[in-house]
């Protein structure tokens, strides 16, 4: 498990996640309604094979946002 993923799942509060390459932002408190995702979806319940729906990068190329 690479080390943004060990930081989302160690945590039970919602992350946020942006795409690296186009700064789109994933809110798992918000989900994405548009993308099919409610409020409340985990990153880890997103399929591996979704793409961001700004520039389509694969979600491998997310990474969890600093908030702090």
């Amino acid at each position: 498990m690479s080390a943004p993923a060990a930081l989302a799942v160690a945590s039970d509060a919602a992350t946020v996640w942006h795409c690296e390459l186009c700064g789109f932002t994933y809110d798992e408190a918000h989900g994405c309604p548009p993308e099919g995702f409610g409020p409340g979806t985990r990153w880890a319940d997103i399929p591996d094979g979704w793409g961001c729906p700004d520039c389509g990068q694969p979600k491998a190329d997310f990474a969890p946002l600093d908030l702090g």
